[in-house]
């Protein structure tokens, strides 16, 4: 089983042929023939995205270990993994289709290969963190000097539920 499979799988209960197969559903759902064109469609990117974000909230809000993750966090790192599979596996077969113009092919793979480094580069550049949260204080959790350590996961949950009632309550 692959990394991308194992990661999906284990907070959504599907894996890439599971995304691969929905996008491409709700993708040929939302899509319209333009009118005077063979066989060309289009559609409306913000209700396939809108279907995508919907399906994946509604898998992972079943879950019953919110009290130790931030669905913010877990809503961003899932649909950056599984917008970044789909756009990858596409760019990559249309790249590979002998029915398309061979110019065009290379140029899409050429672009497939800047966005594999710019997909790096967010990953592992930390160059601009301090400016991206500026009021972050910063501590590695590695270093023998690493300041907060709760004294089990109980108190962890704890912590979080009691952000989340100053949340509802409007203090926060």
């Amino acid at each position: 089983m692959s990394i991308v499979d194992r990661e999906l799988i284990s907070e959504t209960g599907w894996g890439s042929q599971e995304w691969m197969d929905f996008i491409g559903n709700q993708i040929g759902k939302r899509s319209k023939p333009i009118r005077g064109s063979k066989g060309l469609q289009t559609t409306d990117a913000s209700l396939w995205v809108g279907d995508l974000a919907d399906e994946l909230w509604k898998r992972i809000s079943e879950r019953d270990d919110w009290s130790a993750r931030d669905e913010n966090i877990v809503c961003a790192k899932l649909l950056s993994l599984i917008f970044s599979l789909w756009a990858c596996r596409i760019i990559r077969a249309k790249a590979y289709d002998p029915r398309r113009p061979v110019k065009q092919r290379r140029r899409a793979l050429r672009k497939l290969v800047q966005y594999h480094h710019a997909l790096l580069e967010c990953m592992v550049d930390e160059s601009k963190d301090s400016e991206f949260f500026p009021a972050q204080e910063w501590d590695s959790p590695f270093s023998s000097k690493a300041r907060y350590e709760p004294d089990s996961m109980e108190q962890l949950r704890q912590a979080y539920a009691n952000k989340k009632e100053r949340e509802r309550k409007g203090e926060e």
